[in-house]
């Protein structure tokens, strides 16, 4: 009888301990001044080398708030107040933010300015992107001359270039993962992307867009854009978006070595992960409940909200949505201000006449909802009586 094969416990990756990663990161929170309203929240998951000493990467943070106040450089202060000096974040990029909340200002003293809240109109910043930053890619692609033409194509040629996971370091389980993905390759040529990249025909396949990947990172965290790669200490970086204990303890901070792929391209990609991120978090359905009326709607507006693609941090926004309500008060103020007098006219008496008689159908469904309601309460009472008097009554 031939023997079993030996039986062998599951292998578990060592975490980091406690004192060196939270357990359960505490958030920064940022602000528009204009508005005094949160735009982002980032988990502070950065150690400062010493026990328990967390906060959140300065560079990062500020890269972020940049990108959502569509490109606009500036500074971040714990106090709304642009005056108070004192309390301005001066620390080098690779200092740590630790403080709860900071408030975002521009660096040309603008008191509102608007937050993107849609990569496709976010515009790639060619004067401003600093190649210091983010380093080169190699000139050499990795690929034979010509590129992929198609996504199968791709796929097997990246993997076979890349070898690793760009992330873990595993060779196994790798997929095909795009910075900038097939659904914004319109972004590429609008943008005029092509000049980082090797002239692909087809530009969101060309080698310096893709990378190979674990499957479970890029599936489960890249495309779900809970990390991103940013530039810290002089080298590019893992960086957690999101408060994903695990996955954050085993790879946040890793060093990120990949020679072929495009450092405008992970820009982008930060870019898109950000913005997707403030929309999440403050979605303009919310902001529109408690909101201001500074938003425009459309594509521009003031910071946080709205429906558009940029708002008003904080504003509605609500250019493309009217509630009846406000469509209500709007046409009653017309009426008062005499837009909508009287003129003659057939068109203008049939106004008034559907006016009136949609105002009476609203004011007599709104009697009846009252009764209803009041002979329901009062039918409730007479149930609990009588459940009172007679034992069985109300039994069912």
């Amino acid at each position: 009888m031939s023997k079993l094969p030996p039986r062998h416990e599951r292998p578990i990756l060592p975490l980091r301990p406690a004192d060196l990663f939270p357990e359960d990161a505490s958030y920064v929170v940022f602000w528009h001044p204009g508005t005094n309203r949160p735009f982002l929240s980032l988990p502070a998951y950065d150690n400062s080398g010493e026990p328990n000493d967390f906060g959140l990467h300065h560079g990062t943070a500020l890269l972020a708030c940049q990108v959502l106040a569509c490109n606009e450089p500036g500074y971040l202060s714990t106090s709304r107040d642009p005056e108070d000096v004192a309390v301005r974040h001066d620390g080098g990029p690779d200092s740590l933010l630790r403080e709860k909340i900071y408030y975002y200002f521009l660096s040309n003293s603008k008191p509102r300015y608007e937050i993107c809240r849609r990569f496709s109109k976010w515009r790639f910043p060619h004067k401003s992107y600093s190649e210091e930053l983010w380093g080169k890619r190699d000139s050499n692609p990795g690929v034979l001359k010509g590129g992929f033409h198609s996504a199968a194509a791709a796929s097997q040629g990246t993997r076979q270039r890349d070898e690793i996971c760009a992330v873990s370091g595993c060779n196994d389980s790798l997929t095909l993962s795009h910075l900038v993905p097939i659904a914004e390759a319109d972004w590429l040529r609008r943008n005029s992307m092509d000049v980082y990249m090797t002239n692909n025909k087809i530009l969101h396949l060309d080698p310096t867009n893709l990378l190979a990947m674990r499957a479970d990172l890029h599936h489960k965290q890249f495309e779900h854009g809970t990390f991103a790669i940013v530039p810290k200490c002089r080298e590019l970086r893992v960086h957690f978006l999101e408060n994903v204990c695990n996955a954050a303890n085993y790879y946040h901070n890793t060093v990120f070595e990949h020679r072929y792929v495009s450092r405008q391209l992970l820009f982008a990609r930060f870019a898109m992960q950000i913005i997707n991120l403030h929309a999440s978090q403050f979605p303009a359905r919310d902001i529109q409940r408690g909101s201001s009326a500074h938003g425009h709607g459309g594509d521009v507006g003031d910071g946080g909200g709205g429906s558009g693609d940029v708002g008003d941090a904080g504003g509605s926004g609500s250019g493309h949505v009217e509630t009846c309500g406000r469509k209500r008060a709007r046409l009653a103020g017309k009426m008062k201000e005499g837009t909508m007098e009287a003129s003659g006219s057939k068109k203008t008496r049939k106004k008034k006449v559907k006016i009136s008689s949609a105002a009476k159908r609203m004011e007599t469904e709104s009697e009846l909802a009252t009764d209803t309601e009041r002979e329901r309460e009062e039918l409730a009472r007479d149930m609990e009586l009588a459940a009172r008097t007679v034992s069985f009554f109300g039994e069912y």
